[in-house]
């Protein structure tokens, strides 16, 4: 079997400059390429060669629900939740819960939060393994 990575995780998005700078503005991830004149795309580097790539486009047909999310590990959670209060942004665990850290089954802590556009992203410490 051949070995597989992730390459980018690709999300449409209504506004590409506001979801680009939520994105920056959150999480620090930098642009690493842009695309389009105007730009419709943005690739934003996660970490290693991980990216999401965000697409300007018609989300009228698109659904977002908090089943289907983006969910990135952190090793400082309790400093990043710190971080998220300080601009601002709420958080919240998996019943929507404000401000409110959820444990999963497994025995990691997690949270969620939305970008502009309803996505929902999950923010966890779980431990690689």
């Amino acid at each position: 079997m051949p070995n597989f990575r992730l390459d980018h995780v690709s999300m449409l998005v209504h506004d590409i400059a506001v979801s680009t700078q939520f994105y920056v503005d959150v999480f620090g991830w930098p642009i690493v390429r842009t695309s389009g004149d105007p730009v419709t795309g943005q690739w934003l580097g996660i970490g290693g060669s991980d990216t999401l790539h965000l697409n300007q486009g018609d989300m009228s047909t698109t659904t977002v629900t908090k089943e289907n999310h983006l969910a990135v590990r952190i090793d400082e959670f309790d400093t990043f939740l710190a971080r998220l209060t300080s601009i601002g942004v709420t958080y919240y665990d998996w019943v929507n819960t404000p401000n409110t850290i959820g444990h999963h089954p497994a025995g990691f802590r997690q949270v969620y939060i939305q970008d502009p556009n309803g996505y929902w992203i999950e923010i966890n410490d779980h431990a690689q393994n």
